[in-house]
C-alpha cells in the first residue's frame, strides 16, 4: 500500500486548518484500516494538541501549527516525520541486510525524496518522513508502541521548532 499523489502533495504542506480529532469516513471511503487506524489514534493522540484529518480517505495527525506530523494508509503503511532513524522499525525491505523492494537498491543514499539512512527511500515525501512498521515483528507490540510513540513526539517537537522559526 502506498499513498496517492494527492496525499503526497498534501503532506508536503504546512499550513492546513486544524480542527481536532475528524471522525473516520464512512467505511467504503476509508483506505485505512481500522487496525491501524485505531494504532496511529493510540501513538498520536496522547501528545497534546495533535489534531486529525482524514485525507482521501487516510488518517493524518496534525500539528496545531497544521503541519502533517503522521499518516497512515492500508494495514500497515506509516509514516511520521520525525527525521530520526526508524531502527527497529524500519520495515524489513528498507532494512540494510535486505535491501529495498520498491527501488532495488539498499543504497538509495540521502536525497530530497528518499534517505535510507532514517527509512523512508522510495516513499516519494521528503527526506524527514519515515517509514516505519506499524506491526515489528523484532520487537514486543508494547515497545513497538513506545518506540512510534516517540517518533510521533519528536516530529510534534520539530513541527513546533519550525512553526517558531516561521513565526
Amino acid at each position: 500500500m502506498t499513498i496517492d499523489d494527492a496525499v503526497r502533495a498534501w503532506l508536503g504542506r504546512d499550513d492546513h486548518d486544524v480542527t481536532g480529532w475528524a471522525p473516520p469516513p464512512p467505511a467504503p471511503e476509508c483506505r485505512c484500516t481500522p487496525a491501524l487506524t485505531e494504532l496511529l489514534v493510540a501513538i498520536a493522540r496522547p501528545v497534546r494538541g495533535t489534531a486529525c484529518a482524514w485525507v482521501h480517505g487516510v488518517p493524518v495527525v496534525l500539528h496545531p501549527s497544521g503541519a502533517p506530523i503522521a499518516c497512515a494508509a492500508g494495514s500497515d503503511w506509516l509514516v511520521i516525520r520525525s527525521a530520526q532513524p526508524a531502527g527497529a522499525l524500519a520495515p524489513r525491505a528498507d532494512r540494510p541486510e535486505t535491501g529495498n523492494s520498491e527501488t532495488g537498491n539498499s543504497e538509495t543514499g540521502n536525497s530530497e525524496t528518499g534517505n535510507s539512512e532514517t527509512g523512508n527511500s522510495g516513499i516519494g515525501l521528503a527526506a524527514d518522513w519515515v517509514r516505519c512498521d506499524p506491526w515489528a515483528t523484532d520487537t514486543t507490540f508494547t515497545r513497538t508502541r513506545q518506540l512510534l510513540h516517540a517518533q510521533v513526539r519528536r516530529a510534534f517537537d520539530r513541527a513546533t521548532e519550525r512553526a517558531t522559526r516561521r513565526a
